[in-house]
């Protein structure tokens, strides 16, 4: 197994993001298009989560699961191994993909543009792999509405302005927040057909289970990490009180509280 230091910062939160939703992903994945047969490619496929899936769905096809990380790899042989069918792991850039082309009958790409260098190139290349007639499907967010959180409005006004402050600083500009509201424009402008779009939801709220708690802990740890620094001094201490998993008043650990994930499924077709 790889250590957590040769992974990508985001790679443990969004891990516990995959597991504590497991079943609304599941029930994503059982809405594709994959005939027994097809040819899958799921890329950037990252520690495996969706790539194990894919493969336990199919009887008769095949699963490919592409990352550039070595990583990233390891660990996703270590979560398909125990899958019935197995899918092939291969290492590739997004921009150079090792599939020929016209071959694969539908390509699953989720939570990954924001990694991709070029985002417009990579999808040109899930393009050229894809067949005449299949399906892409990219699963994505919008980072600036991905939750609605029970955040008190003055500070959810000055969480939003640091997240695109971190943007910024981290990325250069602001435009990788919002891919998930460009997908169809993204999809145009690398010449797929655009197919339907589905917004999905879904809800937690307490009593909430070990895995959701545990994925809560590591998403707000994530989120100090990353935009701590640009909240404003005036904000700061309420920020920390409702952020910090040891602090009594740890927003997941309320009561009351409830959260809603906002998930975008826009589809395309070659």
């Amino acid at each position: 197994m790889s250590s957590p230091e040769s992974l990508p910062q985001y790679a443990g939160v969004l891990e516990a993001y995959h597991w504590a939703f497991q079943g609304e992903f599941d029930d994503i994945l059982a809405e594709l298009p994959i005939e027994d047969a097809a040819l899958v490619l799921d890329v950037p496929c990252g520690d495996g989560f969706f790539t194990r899936r894919i493969a336990a769905r199919q009887r008769f096809g095949q699963t490919i699961g592409v990352d550039v990380s070595p990583a990233f790899l390891e660990v996703a042989h270590d979560q398909v191994s125990s899958t019935g069918r197995a899918p092939y792991l291969l290492q590739g850039d997004c921009l150079e993909l090792p599939i020929t082309s016209n071959s694969v009958d539908l390509i699953w790409c989720a939570h990954s543009l924001i990694s991709l260098t070029d985002t417009v190139s990579a999808l040109k290349e899930m393009h050229r792999v894809l067949r005449p007639g299949g399906t892409i499907a990219v699963l994505e967010h919008d980072q600036m509405h991905r939750w609605l959180l029970p955040w008190p409005a003055n500070l959810e006004l000055a969480v939003q302005d640091a997240e695109r402050q971190y943007f910024v600083q981290k990325h250069g500009s602001t435009r990788k927040m919002y891919n998930g509201r460009h997908l169809h424009q993204l999809l145009s402008d690398t010449k797929f057909q655009v197919g339907e779009r589905r917004t999905m939801t879904a809800e937690r709220q307490q009593p909430m289970d070990k895995a959701s708690l545990h994925f809560f802990c590591r998403h707000f740890s994530d989120l100090r990490r990353r935009i701590g620094r640009y909240i404003p001094p005036s904000r700061q201490p309420i920020f920390d009180t409702f952020t910090d998993p040891h602090s009594p008043d740890f927003l997941p650990t309320q009561a009351d509280f409830a959260a809603t994930a906002i998930e975008i499924l826009q589809l395309g077709m070659k």
